[in-house]
């Protein structure tokens, strides 16, 4: 019997058990309710033949990451995290490198937990490579954002590729530009936010000589690898907008783009060093010297919110990370939040 074979067998198990102990109940406001114990269901995962083959040249492994969430009860909104939900717990499956079919057993929702949601339980769950054979994630793979009854209902289909294999022949040690359908609005937010520039609020006055770092940063380069929604609330008046940005988040964190100093307006006024002059300078820098790291800038559906990391680094310790939450208005791009207290 196969692996798939075996989930399939345990799968069905369970949802006779689920029968015929009358677990499922009619849909309601109370999660307790609603979702009653059903929380295991099944991933897929499928590979592209070239990330299958480099991840068994390096031994390499998957990891599967699930978190739990639902909305608050409207007497438990004060518990509610930075946007606004009660977090119900996550988990991390660790599997071999190859294409399979995985149940995850979820977690076991206590009552008095649940008694403080309404509505489905959230799921999302992500996937990557489980960095084993060094520091960076190699893969580029669907993720789910939706309850957690769809999961539970069917089988989640998530494919992988390597990162790489989205390389054109503009390719530069292995870093690709931005997307020319993103690069305008990435320059002009970049743009803001430079040292010096009219939205820039965290530059440490002691810094006099700024550089830019030329390959923008991921969630594994931050530290602590805080997500947006770990430090920024959704704008009461536009919260799906700044949810889309975050699920753009959630599909592109893993990525990494090569800036061009032509992209920025006005002309930047600094350098953009590669990864060798960023390490060099790290190690001789004086006080009055300082390094500014981006990531990628991530978009709502249609290009007019965005989300941007920005941390600046300067020998006497003055790195400060932030994320900033921006919205375009009347072909402006204005800040509407950051960061209320500064990180690594």
């Amino acid at each position: 019997m196969t692996v798939r074979d075996r989930a399939a067998l345990a799968h069905l198990r369970w949802l006779l058990i689920v029968l015929l102990s009358g677990a499922i109940l009619p849909i309601s406001d109370s999660v307790a309710q609603s979702t009653a114990t059903a929380s295991s269901f099944d991933v897929q995962i499928s590979l592209s033949q070239k990330a299958q083959a480099k991840l068994e040249s390096l031994s390499e492994g998957i990891v599967i990451a699930a978190t739990y969430s639902a909305n608050p009860a409207s007497d438990r909104e004060p518990h509610a995290n930075q946007i606004g939900q009660i977090d119900l717990g996550h988990e991390t499956v660790e599997i071999s490198g190859r294409p399979q079919f995985v149940h995850i057993a979820g977690p076991h929702f206590a009552k008095s937990l649940l008694a403080e949601t309404r509505g489905p339980v959230l799921l999302n769950v992500n996937v990557y490579s489980a960095r084993r054979s060094g520091p960076d994630n190699i893969l580029n793979c669907d993720f789910f954002d939706g309850n957690l009854q769809q999961a539970v209902r069917e089988p989640l289909t998530l494919h992988c590729s390597l990162i790489a294999e989205r390389a054109g022949s503009n390719y530069k040690g292995g870093i690709e530009p931005i997307p020319a359908s993103r690069a305008a609005d990435s320059y002009a937010i970049y743009s803001l936010l430079t040292p010096g520039a009219p939205d820039d609020t965290i530059t440490p006055s002691q810094v006099q000589q700024w550089a830019i770092a030329g390959t923008t940063v991921n969630i594994t380069d931050m530290n602590p690898a805080v997500p947006p929604d770990g430090q920024l609330k959704p704008p009461p008046d536009n919260p799906e907008a700044f949810n889309q940005a975050l699920r753009d988040f959630n599909s592109r964190k893993y990525e990494r783009f090569r800036l061009d100093a032509a992209g920025f307006h006005p002309s930047l006024a600094f350098s953009l060093i590669d990864q060798q002059q960023v390490k060099d300078r790290r190690q001789s820098a004086s006080g009055t010297s300082g390094i500014a790291f981006f990531s990628a800038v991530y978009f709502n559906n249609n290009q007019t919110a965005a989300l941007v990391y920005v941390n600046l680094w300067c020998a006497n310790l003055c790195s400060a990370g932030q994320w900033v939450y921006l919205e375009k208005h009347s072909g402006r791009w204005i800040r509407r939040s950051g960061l209320v207290s500064s990180g690594a």
